[in-house]
């Protein structure tokens, strides 16, 4: 038998394997078929490019046995397989700032690459009808080999390219112990992860703070997509919280993260002002029956109540003090609308400052917001005054304005 000579930086007790029943096969299976070159050729049946079979001398190859985890048939433990004197540490881990930028992407690149293996094979044991009779290296030495070991005794061996490469050197459980929960994160987490420790989220996700108010990470996801917004981290998050509210109004805020209080301790703290309430119009618009801010109570009335409180709008002490009367007005408002407006008046006035509201409205014929004056001689013309004094004015009240004016009837 000749000498058995390792690679440096290895130790390998070919006899221990043998005394397990492991033959040279199930390690050594590139001796003869060396693949240093490109595949192009596709599959006929999945029209997949082919992928050469797995180096079993390699890392993962070794992993199919052994493993870092409690009870492993074989122990992966450093020392088992390399000296003292071996560098453990892979050169893409000793990158700057690989713990805060690098190990995760790797991490998941890994995840990726083991969850791509393993569909792979699915879709060739479909595509081969269920058989047992595709690609060695996918499947293990049991499919290559079986027939040179016991029977079923390398059935549970996985494929080589199905192991994690980071769990040649961690156990599973690694990750999770550093990040305080299970890595990756599990299916369900996004629905659950609200009721973290969110010290435990800021190992990873502290990318602009240490605190969780100032996480750009958060912000991304809660301040973006689920908002209906796209979040700009190079933007104040005060200044996009402001256009989110305005162009979707706080449904978003309030249903899923925060709830009405947590808005009004913040805008009571900061106190701001929204810059729609310091347009000219905010409070009314001339010439049109509502101002601004009753459009934008229409459209959002749930933001409004983030300052002004509840019960808006006639329940509501803020609304009422402006208003002094219901708002829309009732159905029966018109039957004493005169006499409310002679009482209180400046309670008609507070919205409605344009006098061709009651003209467009009374005088039959108006043209909207032009001026009653200007078109009531034709009007008068035509229909005569019968409804004007049956309706409003006296004889006189005609006569007075007419020789006040200076005004002669047209023939």
């Amino acid at each position: 038998n000749r000498k058995v000579t390792p690679r440096p930086g290895l130790i390998i007790d070919h006899e221990a394997h043998t005394e397990n029943n492991v033959r040279c096969t199930h390690c050594h299976n590139r001796i003869a078929h060396i693949q240093d070159f490109e595949l192009v050729a596709k599959d006929p049946t999945t029209g997949e490019v082919g992928w050469k079979l797995d180096d079993w001398m390699e890392k993962p190859g070794c992993f199919r046995c052994h493993s870092q985890e409690e009870g492993a048939a074989a122990t992966g433990a450093c020392a088992a397989c390399h000296p003292a004197d071996f560098d453990l540490v892979p050169a893409d881990h000793k990158v700057e700032n690989f713990v805060s930028e690098v190990h995760a992407d790797l991490a998941m690149e890994e995840y990726a690459r083991v969850d791509e293996a393993k569909a792979r094979m699915e879709r060739l044991e479909k595509a081969d009808g269920g058989g047992t009779t595709i690609d060695m290296a996918s499947t293990g030495p049991e499919r290559a080999y079986a027939a040179s070991s016991k029977e079923n005794e390398w059935s549970d061996i996985p494929p080589a390219n199905q192991i994690n490469y980071c769990y040649t050197c961690h156990a599973q459980s690694f990750c999770s112990d550093c990040h305080g929960m299970e890595m990756p994160h599990p299916a369900g987490f996004l629905e659950e992860h609200g009721e973290l420790d969110p010290a435990t989220c800021l190992t990873c996700h502290a990318v602009a703070g240490e605190t969780a108010d100032e996480m750009l990470f958060c912000s991304a996801c809660h301040h973006g997509p689920e908002s209906n917004w796209e979040f700009d981290p190079a933007v104040d998050l005060d200044i996009q919280h402001a256009q989110t509210v305005v162009a979707n109004g706080v449904d978003g805020c309030l249903e899923r993260c925060h709830d009405m209080q947590f808005c009004l301790d913040c805008h009571n703290r900061v106190d701001p002002v929204p810059t729609s309430h310091l347009a000219a119009d905010f409070l009314r618009k001339p010439a049109a029956e509502i101002g601004t801010h009753a459009e934008m109570y229409n459209a959002q009335p749930r933001a409004c109540e983030v300052c002004h409180g509840g019960g808006m709008i006639n329940d509501n002490e803020f609304c009422v003090d402006c208003h002094v009367l219901d708002v829309p007005h009732a159905q029966e408002f018109r039957q004493f609308h005169v006499k409310q407006g002679v009482e209180q008046r400046q309670a008609c006035v507070n919205c409605h400052t344009f006098r061709e509201l009651c003209s467009d409205c009374h005088h039959q014929g108006a043209i909207d917001g032009t001026p009653w004056v200007r078109v009531h001689d034709a009007v008068v013309a035509e229909s005569g005054a019968t409804g004007c004094l049956e309706k409003c004015h006296t004889e006189r009240f005609c006569a007075d304005c007419h020789v006040a004016q200076g005004i002669e009837a047209t023939p």
